[in-house]
């Protein structure tokens, strides 16, 4: 059986493939959003907190910020814990969505994404709670910020969810679901495929060769890899296909490689 010490000695560049076990999700048929609780009203001991805890985050004192930020916790658990138990409804209405594994878990696992699970959905709420007092500013919201947390909480949450999937960086192309399930991106699961293809595309004239690279390799859209290459507007979706079927005429087997890249 392999151990943690195995996995700390083994080099970066080592690729294992194991089987992919079932993602941990029950995938619920539930489509009714349980109702809300009645929120907490405004009252007078909670806008001097909210003050408190942004002017601390402001300063930098750790210690004062913690503090005002647990009472708010504790203030406003009703309607935290009503949306962490909409785990279901969001899985049932927008389905999967995946993170990056972090070095340890993409040692001993196929894919460098895991699936948000219902364990990670208590701290995202929070997170999403967080980012509301800290962008919370009284002249732009209104007086109250209770009223704002009710209004505003559950659609952060839900827009928070849908934009996991879009990629880290802006000119890369939104991964499908199917994208999650590579083993690494951009590299082929089997050795023997990695090796055809990038010597079919070596064997290619220069532009053709960073053509690929953007578009396939880095999973840049049309538009970027027309910056990249300083092409004309329009030129991207053409200088693609030109690229592939010169490398078709070289290495089929590669070019349909690629095309599966493409999908993703």
């Amino acid at each position: 059986m392999l151990t943690a010490a195995d996995c700390q000695t083994w080099p970066d560049d080592l690729r294992l493939v194991q089987h992919e076990p079932p993602l941990e999700l029950d995938r619920p048929q539930c489509f009714r959003q349980p109702p809300a609780p009645p929120f907490l009203r405004e009252h007078a001991a909670l806008a001097p907190l909210v003050r408190r805890a942004l002017a601390a985050r402001e300063a930098a004192q750790a210690p004062a910020f913690g503090a005002a930020y647990g009472e708010l916790v504790a203030a406003f658990r009703p309607g935290l814990d009503w949306a962490i138990a909409c785990w279901d409804y969001l899985l049932s209405t927008e389905g999967c969505r995946f993170v990056p594994r972090d070095l340890s878990e993409k040692r001993c696992c196929r894919g460098d994404y895991r699936a948000v699970t219902e364990r990670d959905f208590p701290r995202f709420v929070h997170r999403i709670f967080k980012q509301q007092l800290l962008a919370y500013a009284p002249a732009a919201h209104g007086p109250s910020f209770a009223d704002h947390v009710r209004r505003t909480l559950w659609p952060a949450v839900a827009e928070g969810y849908r934009c996991l999937d879009q990629p880290s960086d802006p000119r890369q192309r939104r991964l499908t679901t199917l994208s999650y399930l590579r083993c690494t991106p951009y590299v082929f699961l089997n050795d023997y495929h990695d090796t055809l293809v990038r010597d079919a595309v070596n064997g290619l004239s220069a532009e053709d060769r960073a053509v690929i690279q953007h578009y396939h390799f880095r999973f840049h859209t049309p538009e970027a890899t027309e910056t990249a290459l300083e092409w004309s507007t329009g030129e991207g979706e053409t200088g693609v296909r030109a690229a592939l079927a010169r490398l078709r005429g070289r290495a089929e087997l590669a070019y349909y490689l690629l095309r599966q890249i493409e999908r993703y």
